[in-house]
């Protein structure tokens, strides 16, 4: 099965629970590439 050997899960989410999961994987992936140079940096306030 692909979604094994790629080490994925396969499970379902609703709405909610889909929007909060993606919040979270954005939040890290602009860290890492703010981190590494590839995205801004927020202006300061």
């Amino acid at each position: 099965m692909e979604a094994i050997r790629c080490f994925l899960s396969n499970t379902y989410l609703g709405s909610v629970d889909t929007r909060k999961y993606l919040d979270q994987q954005y939040g890290q992936v602009k860290q890492i590439l703010t981190e590494i140079g590839l995205a801004r940096a927020p202006p300061a306030k």
